[in-house]
């Protein structure tokens, strides 16, 4: 009987009939059957296991360096004295106009108060400002969501005015983006063309989990 210890970050999420198994320390990733995910399991337990039934099972998982591995080598860890943001991502509001089954922001069960404009622009000022610290000729204000960011209109609009005026102030470029389940009106398209550099449509999983 031998027991082993995991020695690395991993995550297991069904796929069909099998389960995928990631480990991003380690850049690896691979679909196993239920088997595997049990005996991942008994080992994170604390369980010892018979060597000769899974030889190969741990021997697989021992040159991965999933179990009795190195640790993981983590990303050093900024000095937050010295941290001086150069890019801001807005989340205007946490309203949606959809409903979609995996979304993680539950399309605004939680209602909070959408984002105010003195608010933002303060952050829109502070990365301009640090870009001039840092000697920088370019910043970004990007648009997220817990929500539908396009449902707050009015706050974005003024917040890429507010930014190309900074912009046009000091010299600098300014790349906008942001983020969308694209239910917009046509207005709004047209919009995010002349004024967007980048627009991401949040379009996940399959057909029967998007509703509203």
């Amino acid at each position: 009987m031998q027991r082993a210890n995991i020695t690395t970050d991993i995550f297991t999420f069904p796929n069909k009939e099998n389960h995928v198994v990631y480990a991003p320390f380690r850049r690896l990733a691979f679909l196993a059957n239920r088997d595997m995910v049990n005996v991942l399991y008994k080992i994170q337990q604390g369980e010892a296991l018979d060597e000769d039934v899974y030889k190969n099972t741990l021997e697989f998982l021992k040159k991965s360096g999933i179990i009795n591995g190195e640790p993981d080598k983590l990303p050093p860890k900024k000095n937050l004295d010295s941290f001086i943001p150069t890019a801001v991502t807005l989340f205007p509001t946490n309203r949606c106009n959809l409903r979609c089954t995996y979304c993680y922001a539950s399309a605004g069960e939680y209602r909070l108060k959408d984002m105010d404009f003195e608010t933002a622009k303060n952050a829109i000022s502070l990365i301009v400002d640090n870009n001039l610290k840092v000697g920088s000729k370019e910043f970004i204000v990007a648009f997220h969501g817990g929500g539908e960011p396009f449902i707050a209109w009015d706050i974005i609009k003024m917040c890429v005015a507010y930014a190309k005026s900074l912009s046009n102030k000091f010299n600098l470029k300014l790349i906008t983006s942001g983020a969308t389940n694209a239910i917009m009106s046509s207005e709004q398209v047209e919009w995010s063309i002349d004024n967007l550099n980048n627009l991401s449509i949040s379009l996940d999983g399959t057909p029967d989990i998007q509703k509203n």
